[in-house]
């Protein structure tokens, strides 16, 4: 629920803002005011932006979880997006930040049969590759902002 109305939205863990288009922005209750924004904000891979209208604050509900968020809202009819944050405090999504020796250790200890050098050593194997399909090459995928320093 998004401003005490139901809204289909896509969870994108790779997402560092939420978004929610123009047209779905006008179905919410009361259909909160739009605050002016400078953010520029890309679609993954694009090097266009994506045309802002501005940010608005609303209250994000799933199960028993409520939280209170701010959208990007979008020209046209795009869908809604929540991202990583919003996912995460929700309880839609969760994520490993760290493992601690001991538990790696245990995998280790539990299956070496899956772990190790050389497996294959003294064998041949043949890659099928099709050759009418063209390779491509895609950026890297960004960094979440809170990651960065650790990355650096």
């Amino acid at each position: 629920m998004i401003a005490g109305t139901m809204i289909k939205a896509l969870i994108d863990t790779g997402a560092l803002v939420n978004v929610i288009d123009h047209v779905t922005w006008k179905r919410l209750a009361g259909c909160p005011s739009i605050k002016k924004t400078l953010t520029h904000i890309f679609s993954y891979g694009g090097t266009t932006p994506l045309l802002v209208l501005g940010v608005i604050d609303m209250t994000v509900t799933y199960g028993e979880k409520q939280i209170l968020t701010r959208f990007n809202v979008t020209k046209g009819t795009t869908g809604t997006l929540l991202s990583c944050h919003t996912s995460e405090d929700l309880g839609l999504a969760s994520f490993v930040r760290q493992v601690h020796e001991s538990h790696a250790d245990a995998i280790l200890k539990d299956f070496p049969q899956l772990f190790g050098l050389g497996k294959l050593k003294g064998k041949q194997i043949k890659l099928h590759i099709d050759k009418t399909v063209k390779a491509t090459a895609l950026r890297h995928h960004r960094v979440l902002f809170h990651l960065r320093p650790k990355m650096e």
